[in-house]
Formats: structure tokens, C-alpha cells, sequence
């Protein structure tokens, strides 16, 4: 009985992507192994797939010259790729874009990353990814009941974009948040073709655990005029219980236990 339920121990966590605690400082280089630019900054893309298991990204470079989508906007608003991954019950987000963290030109700001836990189609919670306007980068909110967000201008279809406070409470904040300015460019790069900046955050997910793990997540973010946006959605088989990393410990430990018990016999 020992054997079955060692080989059941290790079966359970073979099918799981586990992820180690990352370091949110806005490098994605490390953790997550995302290195678009071998050699100098160019302008024309970049590979942005990560080089690590992560939960899921999205990726959808516009080059010079392209068209982000649904509006126009060139590399100011264009939205190159965002990441999701977790360890424990901490969720960590990365995301590199043109759009910057304060007020770009037309007055728009970057607003909230919105999650839907369970992929039930509401929204749970949102992370204030900038100060602007009365928030404060790195609040989260959920909501009262209803709609309790707001859509961008003129692209209403990329929605959700902003908290109605009105209709929105503050729950707390992350756990740790970055924020890189021009990552990969240099003097006179910034608001240009070459300008890309770096959002990262992390936070605790616990309470909404059960959902996750029944139905995964998704992770959503646009600017507030919704030229561009990205959607991340998770599927529940990638999500790993964080109790199964201790259960690998001990088949692991157990293993080693009975090859120690037979060296005896």
C-alpha cells in the first residue's frame, strides 16, 4: 500500500505546472525568461514568448508601421505581451507596453487589470496599475454588485478599463509592484517607436482559491482610449493546488526512505 500510494503522490503533481516564488522588480528577463532583444534595441518586434512554464500570456506585437487593434495609436499604445503565473496562492502579473504609467496625449491613463476567477464571465477584483486621477497604483477593488467598471473612449469594446468607485470597494493592496519606464530604449526614446515599459505586480489570491482551481482565470487589460487589448484565459489544469508541492515533498522523502530500508535488507 505504501508503493501505490507513493507512485499516486508523485502522478498527482506530474500533470501541474508548479511555479517558485518570483522577484516582481519589472526585470521579465529572469523570471520570466522573456528576452525580445538579443542584441540592441530595434523597433521592429521582438520575441516575447516567455522561456519559462508560466499559467498563460498573450502576445501580439505591432511592428512600426502596423496598426494595434481595435484603434490606430503606432507604439504609444500598443500593448506587446502580458504574462500570468503563480506560486502558492500568490498571483504574479508582467506586461510590456508602450503605454505609459502617467497621462499619455488625449488625457488617457492606463487604469485597471482586471481578473475573472472561475472564468464565469463576471469580474472579481481589479489592480490599479496607476496614480492618476484619485487612485493610487497597486489598490485592488472588487465590486458591489452589478457593473461596477468603466469603459475606455472611444473603443468601448475593449472593456473593462477603469474602477467605478462608486459602485466599487477598496480591498487592500498588492503584495509588491514594479514599474520600468523606457525598458530597452535610451535618451529621446520615450513616447517613440522604441519605448516599451514594463508593469508588475503581485497578490494574494487565496480568497478566491476555489474558483481558480474549479475553473482557472482570466486576466484582462486595456488603456483608457482601448486602442489595444490583451486577454489572458487560464484553464483550470495548469492551476496547481499549492498543498500538492508539499504532497511532492513527501512521496520524494518516502522514496528515498525505502531505498535506504532495502540497502538494510
Amino acid at each position: 500500500m505504501r508503493n501505490l500510494f507513493l507512485a499516486a503522490s508523485v502522478a498527482a503533481v506530474s500533470g501541474f505546472s508548479a511555479h517558485a516564488a518570483m522577484v516582481v522588480d519589472g526585470a521579465i528577463s529572469g523570471d520570466w525568461g522573456v528576452n525580445p532583444y538579443p542584441g540592441a534595441p530595434t523597433r521592429d518586434g521582438g520575441n516575447w514568448t516567455p522561456g519559462v512554464p508560466v499559467d498563460g500570456f498573450w502576445e501580439e506585437d505591432s511592428v512600426i508601421g502596423g496598426v494595434v487593434g481595435p484603434g490606430p495609436g503606432g507604439q504609444n499604445y500598443d500593448i506587446e505581451a502580458m504574462y500570468t503565473a503563480q506560486s502558492g496562492h500568490e498571483l504574479y502579473f508582467a506586461m510590456v507596453t508602450g503605454f505609459d504609467r502617467g497621462v499619455q496625449p488625449g488625457g488617457f491613463t492606463a487604469g485597471a487589470v482586471f481578473y475573472d476567477f472561475g472564468n464565469d464571465g463576471m469580474w472579481d477584483v481589479a489592480v490599479q496599475i496607476d496614480s492618476e486621477n484619485g487612485f493610487t497604483a497597486g489598490q485592488i477593488w472588487t465590486g458591489n454588485g452589478g457593473v461596477w467598471w468603466t469603459d475606455p473612449a472611444p473603443f468601448a469594446s475593449s472593456t473593462p478599463w477603469q474602477v467605478d468607485t462608486g459602485n466599487a470597494t477598496n480591498i487592500g493592496s498588492v503584495t509588491s509592484m514594479s514599474y520600468v519606464d523606457n525598458a530597452w530604449g535610451g535618451v529621446g526614446f520615450e513616447n517613440g517607436d522604441y519605448d516599451h515599459n514594463i508593469y508588475e505586480f503581485s497578490f494574494d489570491a487565496h480568497a478566491w482559491w476555489s474558483q481558480i482551481l474549479n475553473g482557472g482565470y482570466t486576466v484582462h487589460w486595456t488603456m483608457g482610449c482601448g486602442n489595444d487589448v490583451g486577454e489572458i484565459v487560464v484553464d483550470p489544469a495548469v492551476v496547481p493546488e499549492p498543498a500538492t508541492m508539499t504532497l511532492l515533498g513527501l512521496g520524494l522523502a518516502g522514496m528515498a526512505l525505502r531505498r535506504r530500508m532495502q540497502k538494510k535488507d
